[in-house]
């Protein structure tokens, strides 16, 4: 007998579904063209609700929720009684990719409430007349390897994404290295993550500046990089630059312009020769 469809699929099975390489298909994901999604069976919530289906007041407080992360109490929120006309329960809730970045850069457990439908539209969770996020923040737990827990990739999101025309984010011509060095093979990464000190500013430089090599086709210099992640990644890096002392601020941990060069040069992938 058959087996039945697949309808979850992990980075490699996504790859596999769509026929290119693992690392073809991070790319996308990375830079949003594909979203994580997570399965509601077993969630405890009531209802799901569209956020611009929300009273107007109700929309201002959860964008402030959004904006900074933290916590508030709604005033008179929705009920079971009170939802709107449009309320449902979806099978998944996706991830944008600014959603995503925010949960990889914090701490485990940071409150995250945007989330989507699979056709785009922004969704709220509630449970008992209240933001489900106290449910949502156990489960949304960045593992050790940079993947979110309890997350998947559809195959409708598969599906919606290869209907669209979209191209292998491979790298067809060889790149000429920034300071003049050898150039980097078809569809090589100019950075990764190395195998000691790893933490989450590591993560962050190297996601940032093989986006960065994606879709300017050459590769940052540490100044390039720096200027990227402040003007790309700021808000969702929580990341920002203080001139008096001169450092760069991951989520309150300082990074001086130094540390920033060295990191940078150690993780930059080094050319057989």
């Amino acid at each position: 007998m058959p087996l039945p469809p697949r309808q979850e699929f992990d980075l490699e099975g996504a790859a596999t579904y769509l026929g290119c390489s693992t690392e073809e298909f991070s790319l996308h994901l990375h830079i949003g063209d594909v979203r994580l999604a997570i399965t509601t069976d077993g969630l405890e919530y009531d209802f799901a609700a569209p956020l611009k289906d929300l009273p107007l007041r109700v929309q201002k407080e959860i964008t402030g929720v959004l904006a900074d992360g933290k916590f508030v109490d709604i005033l008179k929120p929705p009920t079971l009684d009170s939802s709107p006309a449009t309320s449902f329960q979806p099978n998944y809730l996706y991830l944008s990719r600014e959603a995503r970045q925010l949960l990889v850069g914090s701490s485990n457990g940071q409150v995250i409430q945007e989330f989507q439908t699979l056709d785009g539209q922004q969704v709220t969770i509630w449970l008992n007349g209240e933001l489900g996020s106290a449910v949502l923040k156990r489960l949304f737990l960045v593992a050790n390897d940079g993947w979110i827990s309890d997350t998947v990739i559809t195959k409708e999101e598969l599906d919606r994404f290869s209907g669209a025309d979209w191209k292998s984010p491979s790298i067809e011509l060889k790149t000429q290295m920034s300071d003049g060095s050898s150039p980097v093979l078809d569809g090589a990464k100019p950075f990764q993550v190395p195998k000691l000190r790893v933490d989450e500013i590591a993560e962050a430089m190297v996601e940032y500046g093989n986006l960065f090599f994606l879709q300017r086709k050459r590769i940052p210099t540490h100044l390039d990089l720096q200027a990227f992640m402040l003007e790309e990644g700021g808000k969702a890096l929580q990341m920002t630059y203080d001139p008096k002392g001169k450092d760069f601020i991951f989520s309150s941990k300082p990074l001086s312009k130094r540390a920033f060069r060295d990191r940078y040069k150690e993780y930059r992938v080094k050319e057989d020769t």
